[in-house]
């Protein structure tokens, strides 16, 4: 289970760096939308673990949280 929250985590990163560094060569305004890209990509990653953290909570006290 560490490995699926740390997994998503570093995904949610670095997918959004990624895209963020994709913008930036495109548009020619380097550094500005890897830097939003990567706060981005660390806000949706921490909101993921938030999540699978709490769906993990519930099932071992044995209710359904949403």
């Amino acid at each position: 289970m560490a490995w699926r929250i740390s997994a998503e985590l570093v995904a949610a990163f670095l997918f959004c760096g990624f895209v963020g560094y994709w913008i930036d060569e495109w548009s020619g305004t380097r550094p500005a939308f890897l830097i939003v890209g990567l706060l981005l990509g660390g806000t949706v990653g921490i909101r993921n673990v938030y999540r699978v953290a709490r769906k993990i909570s519930a099932e071992a006290e044995g209710t359904e949280d949403r």
